[in-house]
């Protein structure tokens, strides 16, 4: 599992990727790997740290986005139905 740097510009549709979380396996992510990311992120996004008032907006988009992914994979049971739709379009791609 690695963390990266951080997130893309534009939105991402994968809650692992909006929380810059990069793995082989999403089985390997681990619950402190998802908690540790979204600290991290939540700093650098978080409309109140925000100084430059042009750029608010879109990081208050970002912080939004971010609280839903770490909601959603922070809960065991919204992150297994999370996980389980993931699968389902990730086998949709190929037809």
């Amino acid at each position: 599992m690695k963390i990266t740097s951080c997130m893309q510009s534009g939105k991402s549709n994968n809650f692992y990727e909006v929380l810059s979380l990069r793995s082989e396996n999403i089985n390997n992510v681990r619950i402190n790997d998802i908690k540790r990311a979204y600290r991290c992120m939540a700093l650098q996004y978080h409309p109140d740290v925000c100084d430059d008032h042009s750029s608010k907006e879109e990081s208050t988009k970002r912080f939004i986005e971010l609280q839903k992914a770490y909601e959603t994979l922070f809960d065991p049971i919204l992150r297994e139905n999370y996980d389980y739709q993931l699968s389902l379009r990730g086998s949709s791609i190929g037809r």
